[in-house]
């Protein structure tokens, strides 16, 4: 049985998705593949191959409102459906060679991955991941997970999710051995409104540990 569910967050960007299939397909019975769809124009469950979803047994969940910036949202879904130990979110624009996935199921496997630890992972000319992170399930409920607060606006769910993390004593360690992938450059993204959200997280690391969870304010269905 596997004990990792590796977590795709999606949207609008069918192109890419099939680039992940294609990899997925390399491991497909070792790990849990789920896809969240953040309310893209098109239904996802109408454009797939419904064999290749078969084949791999993905799980589709689909929020129902197109919701600005919704990473953190799309995050606790993933999380509410995951049904191993641990969850392996990863940004649309990376991902794993079955190399790498291999290397972490052996480090979990031989007791090299920590509990009480969160995990990064390498990637070409950069210090490590942000978005594409691994930790477990009990571990993302305890710390709060991700705040919905910061939604509406670009960036810094990552760094509170880390300080959240932190500040229940569990730490992060990169696998510098493991290599995430990159399919493109990083996009240029609209980041109006970056330094509202920046604001609102050195507000909420004041008050950390996080006291009380509220997520999932909004309509969300499993389409398959």
């Amino acid at each position: 049985m596997s004990e990792i569910t590796l977590s795709l967050s999606y949207y609008n960007d069918f192109e890419h998705l099939h680039q992940h299939l294609e990899q997925w397909k390399a491991y497909k019975d070792k790990i849990e593949f789920q896809i969240i769809d953040d309310g893209s124009k098109e239904k996802l469950v109408d454009k797939i191959d419904i064999d290749l979803f078969l084949e791999l047994n993905i799980s589709i969940y689909r929020i129902n409102q197109d919701i600005k910036w919704n990473i953190p949202g799309v995050r606790n879904l993933g999380a509410v459906a995951c049904t191993t130990k641990w969850i392996l979110f990863c940004d649309m624009d990376q991902y794993f060679h079955e190399r790498d996935i291999n290397k972490i199921i052996n480090k979990i496997n031989t007791k090299q991955i920590d509990d009480n630890k969160y995990y990064s992972f390498s990637r070409s000319g950069r210090e490590r991941t942000a978005g594409t992170l691994m930790m477990t399930k009990d571990n993302f409920w305890k710390c709060g997970a991700y705040d919905e607060d910061l939604r509406g606006n670009y960036g810094y769910n990552d760094p509170l999710l880390r300080k959240q993390l932190e500040a229940i004593d569990v730490q992060e360690e990169t696998l510098i051995d493991v290599y995430c992938q990159q399919f493109h450059a990083d996009c240029l993204l609209d980041r109006k409104g970056m330094e509202k959200n920046k604001r609102k997280m050195h507000r909420k690391i004041k008050k950390l540990p996080k006291k009380e969870i509220k997520i999932l304010d909004f309509n969300w269905e499993k389409s398959f």
